[in-house]
């Protein structure tokens, strides 16, 4: 099983709902929410008072508090890919390890400082010596702040920043979110090509294909739209 960390203030619902639609051709996925409430009407459910529900192929499990409760919930399943949507500062200082680790945030400033003491909670008991590899994931608006101010930010934590992924403000790509937020299967058909290619990326990484295999995988959810 693979536990992949995305770390960020940040709304991530709809990019872990497009890569569990994906992944979950194949494995059997679940996103773990600890955003403080971000899923609660992000999605369509059965039953309200549920804080595990099934969603297009995928599980998604609500309100998680600290990192016990994920693992107890993961002894009793047999998940091969876990989403960790992480936006808790307490249950970041005592999160062990992951598979994966991205780093999603904008330039906007209040993002990037909340971000900031993410990093930091999660950094608080780890050993100094301990090198992390985190890919960021930019939402990014032409003519503000460049990457280079978001490392200078963390530049004391232990990281070796990945090449970054970017996608940029579409329409395309806030309808398409609206849209599925009252639908009973994740729609991807018509989202933009730089959103695409920040999935495909990702989806590759995971799975350990060549980013050919997930353009197709990615196709064929498409024509089933």
């Amino acid at each position: 099983m693979k536990q992949i960390l995305f770390v960020g203030q940040y709304d991530k619902t709809d990019l872990l709902f497009y890569l569990a639609k994906v992944l979950s051709q194949s494995k059997k996925v679940l996103i773990a929410d600890y955003s403080g409430g971000r899923y609660e009407f992000a999605f369509p459910k059965i039953e309200m008072d549920s804080d595990l529900q099934e969603y297009d192929g995928f599980d998604v499990r609500e309100n998680l508090k600290d990192y016990d409760s994920l693992q107890a919930l993961l002894q009793e399943s047999s998940y091969d890919i876990v989403l960790i949507d992480q936006e808790r500062s307490e249950t970041l200082k005592k999160w062990p390890a992951a598979d994966h680790y991205y780093l999603v945030s904008s330039y906007d400033n209040p993002t990037m400082m909340q971000n900031v003491r993410l990093i930091h909670s999660f950094f608080e008991d780890k050993p100094v010596a301990e090198l992390f590899t985190f890919r960021k994931i930019l939402y990014e608006v032409h003519d503000t702040n460049n990457e280079t101010f978001i490392n200078d930010l963390m530049e004391k934590y232990p990281i070796h920043w990945e090449e970054s992924l970017t996608y940029y403000p579409d329409e395309r790509d806030l309808t398409l979110k609206i849209k599925n937020q009252f639908s009973n299967s994740v729609r991807m058909k018509g989202l933009s090509r730089p959103y695409k290619d920040v999935i495909k990326t990702i989806v590759s990484d995971i799975l350990e294909i060549s980013l050919k295999e997930t353009i197709t995988m990615m196709k064929q959810i498409e024509r089933r739209n």
